[in-house]
């Protein structure tokens, strides 16, 4: 029996509410099979779209094509079958579609230019403006390396806004990287640190304007700036496949600021993307960045030895070369087919890029370091609620302030407050919060709570793991573990303590400098 219209949509629906990957994509995939065999009508541009959404964010946009294609044709021929948001959606999605043809160097030039007329065409019968007709061919141009480049910039910046346009956050976010690739550093900056105040978010917003802001400013030299760019950029860094670019230009600037261990530390981590990428140019992108960390690494780690899954390279020199020759053969390619040297010149200008700027990334001052000299004699505790103590005032600081103003507005005599605006920054400023934490240890430690003491020390490793302060955290988890024990703190309690800092001992036990990166 054919189901409802409405049965069928809930169906489609359920599948969009499942994350973006292999599960999605093929009951996705059974889904619009069904609808185009048994019916109805009516669903089967819903069902379209949601498998062509599928494959373009979950990692296999080489399969979306064929369900867009249909989805065309569907249109062509049964218009009536569209309604309002399915005509939306087939729309938005020509978009991807356009940006993913290029992305792929077997998709010839002829066929990208007579989509995009294709595109246009569509977008003028249908009413719809011509903002993201604006953005392709700027995209197509740019890719080329052609001439007319930065007229279609301009066009497209010019041209209004409509229902077609990149939603608000990859507005800002494809603006601000052209900025960036043409050594426009400070104007880049300017327009990110203009548009971070209205939380912009998408699938890879704000993280990708973020991964371009902390480069631009070592650009300008500004190693403050770059330290809480990247701080920020860390809290939104994508996962997905979809986030190599992302990804690598954080391991560039790790390259570029002076901090080879966590460069490393990142290669290792996000090693799946050396050999993998949503399409062929997001692979060449993320490896045009990391054969700049490299290059700069091998000058002083070049026999550090690294084991890579699946890369045939035993050290840091010999992953430099392996990266650099990967890429340019993607990169000859694209330009192959663009007819260009574009890929080639862009990637070599990156490699020949001698920005470095030192930036110092731990989360801890030396004048934050937890107290080494002997503590007061213990005052009982409550064992029940070890860590918790209540301020008296929780808004006594304002947020978004340092802890050192903090300590010295509050004083030593008052850590609950201390701690209390700890926890109201963890959110927001991981590396604030951190500091306060250890504030609020130093101050419990004065007064003899030094269970309380541990329990903030080790709230404060956490915070300094999560922003890849790997030395920092570990000094954090033996400064709580020592205070803990000290304190005879129930195991229930002492044992979570132990578990979190042994479940991070492989990578806080790397030295300061590298001296072996394996797989984990």
């Amino acid at each position: 029996m054919t189901r409802s219209v409405a049965e069928a949509n809930i169906a489609i629906s359920r599948i969009r509410e499942m994350p973006y990957g292999i599960a999605r994509s093929t009951a996705s995939a059974a889904e619009l099979d069904r609808i185009t065999a048994e019916g109805p009508p009516e669903a089967r541009a819903y069902a379209l779209f949601t498998t062509v959404e599928g494959y373009a964010w979950g990692g296999e946009v080489n399969k979306a094509f064929l369900p867009f294609t249909q989805m065309l044709r569907w249109w062509d021929a049964h218009p009536e079958y569209f309604d309002e948001q399915d005509q939306h959606s087939l729309f938005w999605s020509f978009k991807w579609m356009v940006a993913h043809l290029m992305e792929f160097p077997a998709i010839t030039a002829a066929q990208i230019d007579t989509t995009l007329t294709d595109m246009q065409r569509r977008y003028a019968l249908a009413g719809n403006g011509m903002n993201a007709v604006a953005l392709s061919r700027f995209g197509w141009a740019q890719m080329r390396g052609a001439a007319d480049t930065e007229d279609l910039f301009v066009e497209w910046s010019s041209t209004p806004r409509d229902d077609f346009s990149q939603c608000e956050a990859c507005d800002p976010g494809d603006r601000a990287a052209h900025l960036y690739r043409t050594g426009r550093y400070e104007e880049c900056i300017r327009l990110v640190e203009q548009v971070l105040p209205q939380s912009p978010e998408c699938a890879t917003e704000p993280g990708d304007m973020l991964s371009y802001l902390q480069l631009a400013s070592l650009h300008v030299g500004d190693a403050v700036g770059a330290a809480r760019a990247h701080r920020l950029a860390r809290q939104h860094l994508p996962q997905d496949v979809t986030a190599a670019p992302i990804r690598g230009r954080h391991l560039e600037f790790l390259a570029r600021s002076g901090n080879p261990s966590r460069a490393l530390a990142k290669l290792v981590e996000d090693q799946r993307f050396l050999l993998e990428g949503d399409t062929p140019h997001v692979r060449w992108t993320y490896l045009r960045s990391v054969g700049a960390a490299t290059g700069l690494l091998a000058a002083d780690h070049a026999a550090t030895p690294i084991e890579l899954h699946g890369v045939p390279a035993a050290t840091v020199a010999e992953l430099d070369r392996w990266v650099r020759g990967e890429a340019l053969t993607l990169a000859a390619a694209f330009d192959a087919r663009n007819q260009t040297s574009a890929l080639t010149d862009a990637t070599w200008a990156v490699w020949n890029d001698a920005t470095f700027l030192p930036v110092d990334l731990s989360v801890f001052g030396e004048h934050l370091a937890p107290v080494a000299s002997a503590a007061p004699a213990p005052r009982a505790e409550d064992p029940a609620q070890p860590s918790r103590p209540q301020a008296s005032s929780p808004d006594a600081f304002p947020a978004g302030a340092d802890a050192d103003a903090a300590q010295g507005q509050l004083g030593l005599d008052d850590p609950a407050e201390l701690l209390a605006w700890a926890e109201s920054q963890a959110g927001a400023d991981r590396v604030a919060a951190a500091r306060a934490y250890v504030a609020a240890a130093n101050a419990y430690r004065a007064v003899g709570r030094l269970q309380a003491a541990g329990f903030a020390h080790a709230e404060a490793a956490m915070l300094a793991s999560a922003e890849g302060d790997d030395e920092g955290a570990r000094a954090q988890f033996a400064s709580a573990a020592s205070l803990l024990r000290g304190a005879a703190t129930p195991a229930r309690f002492f044992a979570p303590v132990v578990r979190a800092w042994a479940g991070r001992a492989e990578v806080t036990q790397l030295p300061r400098e590298p001296t072996a990166w394996r797989n984990p």
